[in-house]
């Protein structure tokens, strides 16, 4: 149908802009990042429901990709799960204390460059839904209890998430 070839032929013209920020910012094409966005490149055009969900987020959802640094390798699979792993949804632009939750569930905080995750949401509970909905999102974060305290011998997992846009 015509109207579904205009929406592929947005989401091509998005995939292109979203590469090109990519390369602008200095990310390599031979790191996992890219490869991430080859990826989403290719599984959007297979029309896969859980792909399409992702793509939907990244392209309409208000919502942050993470583009690991790292040298890629021909081992690595680049599931729906991992993939989801690499996309926050947050309510700020601010980089202070910034409560995130990614795509798979995982919960914590940015704190400048520091990316730590405390917790989970689980991904098919009513809150987690609200927090996909750039409308509900404010409020859903705001409804989340609070996330336990952060201290020095705990070992949360933390990752530098250098500033980029």
């Amino acid at each position: 149908s015509p109207h579904h070839q205009q929406g592929d032929a947005a989401s091509r013209l998005q995939l292109v802009n979203l590469k090109a920020a990519a390369q602008n910012i200095g990310l390599d094409t031979g790191s996992v990042g890219w490869a991430i966005l080859e990826k989403l490149v290719h599984e959007s055009d297979h029309h896969d429901a859980e792909w399409t969900e992702i793509w939907s987020v990244v392209t309409t959802g208000k919502s942050t990709l993470l583009l690991p640094l790292e040298s890629s390798s021909s081992h690595d699979k680049l599931t729906p799960e991992f993939v989801k792993d690499h996309i926050i949804l947050c309510d700020s632009s601010s980089r202070t204390s910034v409560p995130i939750i990614t795509l798979s569930g995982l919960r914590g905080t940015l704190n400048y460059n520091k990316l730590t995750f405390r917790s989970t949401i689980h991904p098919d509970s009513r809150i987690f839904h609200n927090l996909l909905v750039p409308s509900t999102r404010t409020s859903a974060l705001s409804a989340l209890p609070d996330l336990p305290l952060i201290s020095p011998s705990s070992s949360y997992p933390t990752y530098a998430v250098p500033a980029h846009s």
